[in-house]
């Protein structure tokens, strides 16, 4: 990489602050020095699609033409063609304004929406542009949102990063994230968390120049506020079934890092509670090291841990939301609070919620359209970021920068998971999306993009439609048991008719529909299994599956 680089930087420098949709950049390999990432089961290959510059932190891709998209957190967003390995620059900073980025979303009608974490001046400020097809071939850009600048704490701001469309299209939420690492008092300003931090903002996206005032009132009562005490969820996404996840990396104490089932309304615990433990800092017996087994001199025990008889009470008649639960057999290593002993959660029936700490979960990935075969049809996927030589990290014994496979189960009110690594070698993941059988992950610091191929979900005898528009269609419930509903997530796109097939292919049931926005049928003859369904709309086909119980 060290030859390639230089030319990849002066080619990107010399490229003028414009849309430029013609313009094709070729990302070259990097060194073979460094390792190929392995895969650890054998019904998954792992290829490199393409090097690329340093610090792209996104890739998506567009939900009906599934293109796929990388961001560099200049604000550059490329579009990548797999088949000849290049990529296009198709807008910069002089297209929608913001030049600190670090999050993407591309939406079910194609609009993209970039998230930006800006410090200007000692102050913080939050940033959402959206752009909307001109139906011309073009996009036409605008400030959707912007918080008002709030204080930097010195170092320990995580800000604006990931972002995401809700499920009808009429809303993104995006991660604020804490400014504190456990809600101490930043030394620059003896401030802490403030009501716009640590926490998921809900903004619609028919509007323009949302203004998002650091005031816990305001947010609530305009209904700027998803949900509450997340301390930096830094990716986001659906499962098959709609539920919404995020991945977050936990404070520097040797607390699990989570992942959580995100419900509007809901209060995840941060800094009160971070992973299954609550903070010790809020309570006046707090006296580290030696009153906790989750600080170690030398590794985690810095000045931010201190007996504080001023730390904020939690908020009354709140019930924090547990994370989900790690069943294992991987990414399930604890230090032990009881006795300060790096153990295997699972093995000693601890209660882990949701990864091993200090791996900083990301690349939160679901197989919604159930491409994958095997035992990954419909499965979630993450990947820790950090390496096993990382100083916090390195006393678990976990070896990180992997690929897990995450089987999860739900609940009466949560979900647990069970958590398998599948791959590892690769070098700072940070991002990941799936196209077909497919997943593109994308390195920050090892700066490549890979290919991993898993095995077909062809056991149906149904082809993907062309063209397909199956992420516009909402299953639920799923699994289900007495009924199913089709929703489309497009206002413009109506069901016609749907038909209900059988692991062979065979139709089982075709359902007629008024051209409506929504489709109920009952499941209450169907045995227990898998069945898909074709879905016919006014703008095309969807194929869906559904698990009936």
């Amino acid at each position: 990489m060290k030859s390639i680089i230089p030319i990849l930087q002066i080619a990107l420098q010399l490229i003028p602050k414009a849309r430029l949709l013609g313009l094709v950049v070729i990302f070259l390999g990097t060194s073979p020095l460094i390792a190929q990432p392995v895969a650890l089961v054998n019904d998954i290959t792992i290829t490199k699609l393409l090097g690329t510059s340093p610090n792209f932190v996104r890739i998506d891709k567009h939900p009906v033409t599934n293109e796929i998209f990388i961001m560099n957190d200049q604000g550059q967003i490329f579009q990548v063609n797999p088949s000849t390995k290049q990529v296009n620059l198709v807008f910069t900073s002089s297209d929608h304004g913001l030049n600190e980025t670090f999050g993407l979303e591309i939406g079910a009608t194609g609009n993209f929406y970039v998230a930006e974490a800006k410090n200007e001046g000692g102050y913080n400020i939050g940033k959402v542009a959206k752009g909307v097809p001109d139906g011309a071939g073009g996009y036409t850009w605008s400030l959707l949102a912007e918080t008002q600048a709030y204080q930097h704490s010195g170092n320990r701001d995580h800000k604006f990063s990931a972002i995401i469309e809700s499920k009808d299209g009429q809303y993104v939420y995006v991660n604020s994230g804490s400014r504190t690492d456990h809600a101490e008092e930043a030394k620059n300003d003896g401030l802490r968390e403030m009501p716009i931090t640590s926490a998921i903002l809900k903004i619609p996206v028919d509007t323009q120049d949302v203004f998002l005032a650091n005031d816990e009132t305001y947010l609530a009562s305009n209904g700027f506020l998803y949900a509450d005490g997340t301390r930096n969820t830094f990716d986001m996404e659906y499962a098959p079934n709609g539920d919404l996840f995020g991945v977050e990396n936990s404070d520097t104490r040797d607390n699990e890092e989570e992942l959580n089932w995100l419900r509007e309304g809901h209060h995840y615990g941060f800094p009160w509670k971070i992973g299954t433990h609550h903070n010790p800092q809020q309570y006046p017996n707090f006296n580290p090291p030696g009153s906790d087994n989750l600080l170690v001199a030398g590794i985690n025990m810095e000045s931010t841990f201190y007996n504080d008889p001023t730390f904020p009470a939690p908020p009354a008649g709140i019930t924090f939301t547990e994370p989900v639960i790690n069943t294992g057999p991987d990414a399930d290593i604890i230090r032990d609070s009881v006795d300060g002993v790096i153990k295997d959660a699972n093995s000693i029936g601890r209660p882990m919620g949701t990864f091993t700490p200090h791996s900083s979960p990301v690349a939160l990935t679901f197989d919604t359209e159930q491409q994958f075969g095997g035992d990954y049809t419909g499965g979630g996927f993450a990947m820790s970021y950090n390496a096993s030589f990382q100083k916090k990290y390195q006393p678990f014994l976990d070896p990180g920068e992997d690929l897990l496979f995450l089987e999860l189960t739900k609940t009466q009110d949560n979900y647990t998971t069970k958590v398998t690594r599948i791959a590892e070698g690769f070098e700072g993941p940070i991002d990941a999306v799936i196209v077909g059988n497919i997943m593109y992950i994308l390195e920050y610091s090892g700066q490549n993009i890979y290919e991993v191929t898993f095995p077909e979900n062809n056991s149906n005898g149904i082809e993907e439609p062309s063209g397909s528009l199956s992420a516009l269609i909402t299953v639920s419930p799923n699994p289900v048991k007495t009924e199913v509903t089709l929703t489309s997530n497009l206002e413009a796109m109506r069901i016609t008719h749907a038909r209900l097939h059988d692991l062979t292919g065979k139709v089982l049931a075709t359902y007629e529909n008024q051209g409506l926005g929504e489709l109920t049928f009952s499941t209450e003859d169907l045995s227990s299994g898998v069945y898909f369904i074709l879905v016919e709309t006014t703008k095309g086909t969807a194929l869906k599956k559904i698990v009936k119980e």
